[in-house]
């Protein structure tokens, strides 16, 4: 788990308290996400910047949350996992590769596993052509 992930969930543990809860209110990026993945009905994976309005901690402690990798599971089902990209000389070119198919699948699963990533590891891992499934004949 990253940083921003450890942040995430003990403010959701102190504010959810003993109800342990889950909100399922339609919020801005919630809406915001439905009508992205509706138009691009091809992907399972998006990236974007963090929205004014969410908050996966305190607005004070989150200056460097600026990214949220998103799984659509099925439609309507989804799962957010923010990220930062820090200043590197790979920053641009991930940037670029985030709005792949491709590029998200593996910018999500790094979120959701949190830690550091080296930039020449994720370079190659973005690099990294698809495997094509087999196909039954």
């Amino acid at each position: 788990m990253n940083r921003a992930q450890r942040r995430y969930f003990d403010a959701n543990a102190r504010r959810a308290g003993a109800r342990g809860r889950i909100h399922t209110r339609l919020t801005t990026w919630a809406r915001n996400d439905a009508l992205w993945f509706k138009a691009n009905r091809d992907r399972s994976h998006r990236v974007r910047p963090r929205l004014a309005e969410e908050w996966f901690v305190e607005p004070a402690d989150a200056p460097d949350l600026d990214m949220v990798a998103v799984r659509q599971i099925a439609a309507g089902v989804r799962v957010r996992s923010p990220f930062e990209i820090p200043a590197s000389p790979c920053a641009e070119y991930v940037r670029e590769a985030a709005a792949t198919e491709h590029g998200a699948s593996i910018l999500f699963d790094l979120a959701m596993r949190g830690g550091d990533c080296r930039c020449d590891v994720l370079v190659a891992l973005l690099d990294r052509q698809e495997v094509p499934h087999a196909r039954a004949h």
